[in-house]
């Protein structure tokens, strides 16, 4: 029997990386890519990606005041922003005022 060389782990080595390519690897892209898609929609789901309102809920002892998001340094207290919900058509000044769009 004529040797190559190669020891009998790297033929077998060789024989699978031939035959496994296709399979396995589509595999473990498929896996990967899923992975960084849920991944990327839960940070996009924390940013803020998917919300539908322009205010925010802020609990304050045992109920909720309702704050808009784009109020900086200039905001009113949480306490001076009202405790429902503006209703379609209204929106939430940075003072707390409820008024029409």
């Amino acid at each position: 029997m004529a040797r190559s060389g190669k020891s009998r782990a790297q033929r077998r080595r060789e024989k699978r990386q031939t035959d496994e390519p296709s399979g396995r690897r589509w595999l473990r892209w498929g896996l990967a890519l899923v992975v960084v898609g849920v991944i990327a929609l839960a940070a996009a789901d924390a940013l803020g990606a998917f919300k539908s309102t322009s205010y925010t809920a802020v609990p304050h002892g045992s109920h909720d005041h309702y704050v808009p998001d784009r109020c900086g340094e200039d905001a009113a207290r949480t306490g001076e922003f009202p405790m429902q919900p503006p209703d379609e058509g209204e929106r939430i000044t940075c003072e707390g005022n409820v008024i029409e769009e």
